[in-house]
This record gives structure tokens, sequence and C-alpha cells, in this order.
């Protein structure tokens, strides 16, 4: 860490105090930083996948309490401070380098999806209460803004100067991230608990009923839609040409992203609770099983298959030429992208079901006993 980074770092921890010991409030904007992680899976096409990252093998090097459990995805990352939301309605700040605290700010209703950074306003979904959808203000420790939207169980998204948030009762809403104020919405007519994924003109959100929306980002307008055999609760991903979602019929479907037609459709055995992972090469997919599954993008082909030792029913997170995926049997483990054979694993020791997160040198777990767990790479400047 640089004499700048550091002098940054203990002017803004320096900057932020507690009211009740419940209120977050900064003085100064985090700056950005080259690891930001600030949307649940990354992007706007929700890849979870990263180019340059630290490489295996790793040393446990920080926890912390965090009261609270934590939803599928429940890690940001700006500059060199963590963010972490639990289902008990917390938003916890951490120096990611210390896994000190620096603040806590408190929602009261359950946080059971990712939230949102943009400058310096976090959004917050919440899965329940009157105000579902709360703009939190980080420098000036307050409220910025509140929607009532209905249950918020699908993480928003900000893309194109727009923030998309999915209500449980399936309403899609276009909000103006700076006021407020809704743009437009769309009605599906069934729940939505998939968090929307977008490409340059469009939008995309999956239901229970097993429908794909494709819609005009700028007005609502039906682009097209598409059908799976059974409910659709995870986010759609989007790589280059192709939208790939996961149904409960233990089937990935690939459909064109212009036309909605269905481009391949694959049988992976099992049930998968989680969207898959979009990289360079490989589409990677969890299972109920237990399986890590990496298949072609272009058709569906299985390349390879690793088997843990429980259920992996969180999204895998693809870290230059590695896939790290976590299980119920409380092991992370790290695969090689190219051809599924394991480099490193640990035991935490509680079962793990949300998606990993890399910051640099740095791999950070959220576990079932409440805790978050930091590993940095052992071999100094080694990177895949």
């Amino acid at each position: 860490m640089t004499n700048s980074c550091a002098f940054t770092i203990i002017c803004i921890i320096s900057l932020s105090f507690f009211i009740g010991c419940s209120s977050l409030k900064l003085d100064e904007s985090i700056p950005a930083g080259e690891y930001d992680w600030l949307l649940g899976a990354g992007s706007s096409e929700r890849s979870h996948f990263l180019q340059a990252v630290a490489s295996p093998p790793f040393s446990a090097d920080w926890e912390y309490n965090a009261g609270g459990g934590f939803a599928s995805n429940a890690l940001l990352a700006k500059g060199d401070f963590l963010f972490v939301t639990t289902l008990h309605g917390e938003l916890h700040l951490i120096d990611i380098l210390t896994g000190k605290r620096i603040g806590r700010q408190k929602f009261d209703e359950p946080i059971s999806a990712s939230a949102a950074l943009h400058d310096d306003i976090i959004f917050i979904p919440l899965a329940n209460g009157d105000n579902t959808l709360i703009a939190y203000d980080l420098v000036r420790g307050k409220e910025f803004w509140k929607k009532k939207l209905g249950p918020v169980e699908a993480a928003p998204l900000i893309h194109r100067e727009i923030l998309f948030a999915a209500a449980r009762n399936g309403t899609l809403y276009a909000i103006d991230p700076k006021t407020g104020t809704e743009e437009w919405k769309y009605e599906t007519g069934r729940m939505v608990y998939s968090s929307p994924a977008a490409t340059e003109s469009s939008v995309f959100v999956g239901t229970t009923a097993g429908i794909v929306y494709a819609l005009n980002y700028q007005n609502g307008e039906v682009v097209w839609k598409s059908d799976t055999l059974r409910t659709i609760m995870s986010a759609p991903v989007v790589g280059g040409d192709y939208l790939y979602i996961t149904s409960r019929d233990s089937l990935v479907y690939c459909f064109d992203t212009t036309t909605g037609e269905k481009v391949w459709t694959r049988n992976v055995g099992a049930r998968i609770y989680s969207a898959p992972a979009i990289g360079d090469e490989y589409l990677i997919v969890g299972t109920a099983a237990g399986d890590v599954i990496a298949l072609i993008p272009e058709t569906g082909e299985e390349q390879w298959r690793f088997s843990a030792k429980s259920v992996v029913n969180a999204t895998p997170l693809i870290g230059g030429n590695f896939v790290y995926s976590v299980s119920l049997d409380n092991n992370v483990y790290v695969l090689d992208k190219r051809d599924g054979v394991l480099h490193w694993s640990f035991d935490v020791g509680s079962r793990l079901k949300t998606t990993p997160l890399l910051h640099g040198n740095r791999l950070i777990l959220c576990a079932e006993d409440r805790r978050v767990y930091s590993f940095t790479q052992k071999i100094s400047g080694h990177t895949m």
C-alpha cells in the first residue's frame, strides 16, 4: 500500500462517526480504485467476471463478525473499502486491508439482494416494510430518497444513468438515481426475484412464470419475451450477443439478445439455484448436486465438471484463469478455468452460500456463521 493510499484511508476513517452506533457518515467521498465492484455481479451484464486478479494459494488474514446472515450476493467494494449487507438489515463499511469496521447503518428490514453503488450513493433493496428502495448518501450520512415499491428481493441495477429495480410483485421500475423520480415501469403480472441485467439498448428480467422479458431501457416497451419450462429465480446474464438464464427445471437457456430466439438449452442434471458466470471462454454453472460445470457459451456443450461435497447455490466468480466457487460443505474451491482442476480449497468451518469477492490480492468470503473472512495471496506478485 502506498503512502498516499494509507493517508486517504486514515483521513476517511477519521471523518467517520456513529450516532447511536447505527449511523454511517463520511465527510469525504471514497476514491475510486482499480478493483471496484459496484454491483453485486460486477457489471450491468451480471457477468461475475474479473480480468487479472490474485491467484492461489491464499492464507487467512482477518475475519469480521457482521452479526447477521448474508444473501447470495452481499459484497461490494470501492477503493479500499468493503460494503457488506446482511439479512438483519444492516450495512457494514469495513477497511478491506485490516478488517476493521468504519461504520454501520441499520435499515430495519432484511436486505436479501445485493445493493448497488453509484458515486456517493448506495442503493439498498429491502425485502419488507413500507419504503423498500433506499438511496443512502454516504457523505451526508442520511437517506437521500426512498421509494414505496413493495418488497424488493432482486438486486438493483445502474445502467446508463438509470436505476432499475424489480419489485417482488412483478413490476420493473426505471428510476432517476439522482432524484428518485420514476421514469417508467413495466408490470409483468407475475412475481419477480430475478435481478435485472442490461445491454446497451435493453434491460432483461425473468419471472416466476418462467418468462424472460427484454425491454427497451429508455421507455420500457417490450422488445421480445420468451419462455422457459419452470420458475426463474436467478438473474439473466449477458455474454456478447447471448443471454443466459437458469430455471428450476435443471436447464440452462441461451437466447439471442436481439430477437429472443432460443439458441440452445442444456440439462445439467440437477436443479440450479443461482445465475451462471460468464468469462472469456466459458459459462460456469453451479448446481444443487454440488457440481461446478463449464459450458461452451455458443453451443452449451459441457467442457468440464468438478464435484464439491454439497450444494453449490451461489454464483461462481471467474477471476483471471480461475473459478472461485463456494459450497454448503464449508469449502471455497479455486479451480482452473480451462480444465476444472482444483488448485486450492479451504474449509472455513461454516456453510458458504454467498458469491466470493476478489479485490487485488485478496479473496473475501461470507459464511453462515455471520462472519466475513479475508484471505491474501501467499506468493506476492504472482497473478494469472
